[in-house]
């Protein structure tokens, strides 16, 4: 019993250097993580006079497939990379608000976007927009 209380009263007087080691490894990975994420979420979409304005600030390209929220339900769509829905690196694109399908029938479209060239498991990400 008196082991376990020299133990249990034992004052620190020093700093574990495996503790410290353990810190800044986690400092790192968390400096890099949110680093990279920062890095890949450089889409913008918003709303210009007759549509919506996608700017791929990105390395990659990316396509897009922009719909209204309200007959997303009952289509069903692929993920594909085309002449007609790909953006490359670093431009922007504006689509025309009579060019997004099922336009009208509400107020939120919702824009997909992917990188290309889409393989299977890629992220899919989603921005919607409003319009009033």
């Amino acid at each position: 019993m008196k082991n376990e209380e020299l133990i249990i009263g034992k004052k620190i007087d020093r700093i574990n250097p495996f503790f410290l080691l353990y810190i800044c490894m986690f400092s790192l990975f968390v400096f890099f993580t949110c680093s990279e994420n920062d890095k890949e979420e450089n889409v913008d979409i918003f709303l210009v006079e007759d549509g919506i304005k996608i700017k791929n600030s990105t390395t990659s390209d990316i396509a897009y497939f922009a719909v209204d929220q309200n007959i997303l339900a009952v289509l069903t769509w692929a993920p594909i990379c085309g002449d007609d829905n790909e953006i490359p690196a670093g431009q922007s694109i504006i689509v025309e608000t009579s060019s997004i399908l099922g336009y009208g029938t509400g107020n939120i479209i919702n824009v997909n976007y992917w990188t290309c060239p889409y393989e299977t498991g890629d992220e899919i990400k989603t921005t919607k927009i409003e319009i009033e």
